[in-house]
């Protein structure tokens, strides 16, 4: 579900930005979290890869600027497994 996905992705989010007191929701973009740079972004992109055990494509990955954006693909992707 929705809320197992960003339980989890809380989670990278905190390790990956390096911070505990991180709090992401679906509405978190790029544009909030100052430490989501393009580096960042890469991590990310790894990490998430790795917990759910799937791929993103080049164009997926550029397309994911905001929590809502990675949960829906996340979604999609493990109904498609």
């Amino acid at each position: 579900t929705a809320t197992e996905i960003l339980e989890r992705l809380q989670q990278i989010f905190r390790e990956v930005m390096d911070s505990d007191k991180l709090r992401i929701t679906t509405e978190t973009t790029q544009l909030q979290v100052p430490q989501w740079d393009s580096m960042a972004q890469i991590a990310l992109i790894m990490a998430i890869e790795r917990e759910f055990r799937l791929r993103f494509t080049a164009r997926e990955a550029g397309e994911l600027m905001s929590v809502k954006a990675i949960v829906n693909l996340i979604e999609a992707k493990t109904k498609a497994q």
